[in-house]
C-alpha cells in the first residue's frame, strides 16, 4: 500500500487512507475500498467547506460495490454463491456488512438538491397540473401526489432554519441515511400509505430526483406558466431542476441498491432528457441504456415468482413501469434507427391493468377496483380512457414495432426478403 494522500494527512485520518498511487498494482485481495474522505452514516455530517467540494481528488477511492440483482435461468452466479441471497423478484439487494462513504463533494450535491426545492410551489403546482393533465403518466398518481405535503412540509422548515441561520446538516444526513438503506416494502403496506415508506422520517433522495424530473419536465413544456415572472425564469428553473435530477441519480447509484424508486427516477430523468436535450442527443441514448439495464436488473421484465411476498399495487406499478419503458424504447430506437435495447422476446411481463390511479390508493395491499369493471383481457367495460389504458395501447402497439425493428436492422439477405414477402 502507499503513502497516505495529503488530505488524509491534513485530517488526522492517515492510517484510515486506502489511497494508492498506482491502482492497478493493488493487490486483488483487496477487492472492496472504503472511501475515507466524506460522511460516514453513523453520525450527521457537517456541510463540506468551499475547498471540499471540489471534484473528487486522489484521496476518493471506491465504495464497495452491491450484489447483481435478476438473474435468469442460465445464470451460474447463484451457485457459487449459495451463502448470498439473490433476488429474482424485483427486491433491491443489499450488501452484507458494507459501510458506505458518499464523498464530500456529493454531499454538498444533496445539499444543493434540498435548497432548489426550498421554493416548492412552483414544484407542487407543475406537478398536480401534470397529473391532471397527463394521459399517460408512468407512475400512479397517488403514489406522487401524497408524497408533495410531506416534502413541502420539509422545505419549509429548512427554509425556516436557513432564515434563522442555522445548519441544514442534520437534513442532509437524514437525507444520506436514508437514502443508504435497503428500500424494503412489507407485503401489509397499504396502498394510500405507500409514500410514507420514502417521505417524511423516511425521506429518500430517489423520491426528491422524481420531483425534480416531474417539475423540470413540466415546466419545460409550459405548465404552470402564472408561476414565473418571465420566460427566462421559467428556463432558469428547469435547468435547475434537470441538474438536481442528474445529481440525485448519480448520487442514488453510489448509495443504494437498485429499487422501485430508483427505476422510477432513471425514467423520468431520462424523459426529462428527452425533452430539453432532444431524441438524437447522446445523454437520451446513454439514459435509454442505463434504464434497459436497471429493468433488467430488478427483473421487472419478467412476471414475480413470489407474488404474495409483494403487494398487489406495486406488482401492477411494475407493469406500468415496463410497459412505459417498453414503450419509450420503441421510439428512440426508431428514431435514431439503431437495435431497441428492451426485446419483447426475453420478457414476459403482462400488460397493465386498465384501471384508474385511483385503484392503488387502497386501505391494504390490493388494487381497489370492481370485479366487473375489467373483461377478461384486463380492459375495463365502461369505456373510460386511464393512463393505464394508453399504456396498453401503446404496448401492443410497440409489439409490432419490435417485429417491425427487427427485420428493418438487419443485414439484407434473401431470408430477411422473405419474411417481408
Amino acid at each position: 500500500m502507499g503513502a497516505p494522500c495529503s488530505r488524509c494527512k491534513a485530517r488526522g485520518t492517515a492510517s484510515e487512507c486506502f489511497y494508492h498511487p498506482a491502482p492497478l498494482t493493488r493487490l486483488r485481495d483487496r477487492s472492496y475500498l472504503q472511501l475515507t474522505e466524506g460522511v460516514r452514516f453513523d453520525r450527521a455530517p457537517e456541510i463540506p467547506s468551499e475547498s471540499d467540494t471540489q471534484a473528487p481528488s486522489e484521496s476518493e477511492c471506491w465504495t464497495k460495490p452491491f450484489l447483481t440483482g435478476y438473474l435468469g435461468p442460465t445464470s451460474f452466479v447463484s451457485c457459487l454463491c449459495d451463502d448470498v441471497d439473490f433476488s429474482s423478484d424485483g427486491r433491491s439487494i443489499e450488501m452484507q456488512n458494507s459501510p458506505r462513504v458518499l464523498p464530500s463533494f456529493w454531499v454538498q450535491k444533496v445539499s444543493d438538491i434540498l435548497l432548489a426545492l426550498t421554493d416548492f410551489a412552483p414544484v407542487e403546482a407543475v406537478i398536480r397540473e401534470y397529473y391532471g393533465l397527463s394521459q399517460a403518466s408512468a407512475i400512479p398518481g397517488p403514489f406522487i401526489l401524497n408524497s408533495l405535503a410531506p416534502v413541502d412540509s420539509m422545505t419549509k422548515g429548512l427554509l425556516s432554519a436557513r432564515k434563522a441561520g442555522e445548519s441544514k446538516s442534520f437534513l442532509t444526513a437524514k437525507v444520506i441515511q436514508n437514502t443508504a438503506k435497503t428500500f424494503e416494502v412489507p407485503p401489509s403496506v397499504a396502498g394510500k400509505d405507500f409514500h410514507s415508506l420514502y417521505t417524511g422520517q423516511a425521506i429518500r433522495l430517489e423520491i426528491l430526483g422524481v420531483i425534480c424530473s416531474l417539475a423540470g419536465r413540466g415546466t419545460y413544456l409550459g405548465l404552470a406558466g402564472n408561476k414565473f415572472e418571465s420566460e427566462k425564469q421559467r428556463l432558469q428553473f428547469s435547468k435547475k431542476m434537470l441538474i438536481a435530477s442528474d445529481a440525485a441519480l448519480h448520487i442514488c447509484k453510489i448509495l443504494t441498491p437498485l429499487n422501485d424508486l430508483t427505476i422510477w427516477l432513471v425514467h423520468d430523468n431520462l424523459l426529462f432528457s428527452d425533452v430539453a436535450n432532444g431524441n438524437s442527443s447522446p445523454q437520451t441514448w446513454n439514459k435509454l441504456g442505463e434504464l434497459s439495464t436497471d429493468i433488467f436488473a430488478l427483473g421487472l421484465h419478467r412476471n414475480s415468482k413470489n407474488p404474495t411476498q409483494t403487494p398487489e399495487f406495486l406488482l401492477e406499478s411494475r407493469r406500468r413501469t415496463f410497459a412505459a419503458a417498453y414503450r419509450l424504447d420503441k421510439s428512440i430506437a426508431t428514431f435514431l434507427g439503431r437495435p431497441p435495447r428492451i426485446p419483447a422476446r426475453y420478457a414476459d411481463c403482462g400488460l397493465p391493468l386498465d384501471v384508474s390511479d385511483e385503484a392503488f390508493s387502497t386501505e391494504d395491499g390490493n388494487l381497489s377496483y370492481p370485479p366487473d369493471e375489467l373483461d377478461i383481457n384486463g380492459w375495463n367495460t365502461l369505456g373510460l380512457f386511464y393512463p393505464a389504458t394508453w399504456m396498453r395501447a401503446r404496448s401492443i402497439i410497440c409489439g409490432f414495432r419490435d417485429e417491425i425493428l427487427e427485420v428493418s436492422l438487419q443485414k439484407d439477405t434473401p431470408e430477411t426478403a422473405a419474411i417481408l414477402l
